[in-house]
């Protein structure tokens, strides 16, 4: 079995990994603090696989934070992202409930200003429930964005 001989952190939060006294890869760092990767460990077929994981769902969370940090986007629009990446259903799901807890995806923030920012640009109310339709936001949060719109 492969022996964890050295981790050295890496500007850009990484940390470089050495197997056996050769470099083996880069890894985030709360990736290595989550799975607890320490030097002396040997990494057998299990430790590899929850090392796996864990690599699978920083790079899911990865990427739904580069998507929100260009634009809003409703949670069935992340989740279209995430499934084009390959990602598995239940790490989709983990990330898309992460970023609702935090508060960076809210289908009905999402909806109100996506809604008002077309009603701005002259879109009626059906207009407004297709587009938000289109981008997966459900009927009834649609329709309390709409509601609340300025005559």
């Amino acid at each position: 079995m492969p022996v964890v001989t050295g981790l050295r952190e890496l500007r850009g939060g990484k940390v470089a990994v050495e197997l056996d006294g050769a470099r083996w890869r880069r890894i985030p760092i709360d990736v290595v603090a989550r799975v607890r990767l320490v030097v002396g460990e040997e990494l057998e077929r299990p430790r590899l696989r929850e090392l796996a994981r864990e690599l699978r769902r920083a790079r899911a969370v990865d990427t739904a934070l580069r998507a929100v940090s260009r634009r809003e986007q409703s949670c069935a629009e992340l989740d279209r992202r995430l499934r084009r990446r390959g990602v598995s259903p239940v790490i989709r799901e983990e990330t898309l409930d992460r970023l609702e807890q935090v508060g960076l995806v809210d289908d009905e923030r999402y909806a109100a200003r996506r809604a008002e920012s077309l009603a701005d640009r002259g879109h009626g109310d059906e207009a407004i429930r297709w587009r938000l339709g289109r981008d997966g936001v459900a009927d009834d949060v649609t329709t309390r964005a709409i509601a609340a719109l300025a005559p």
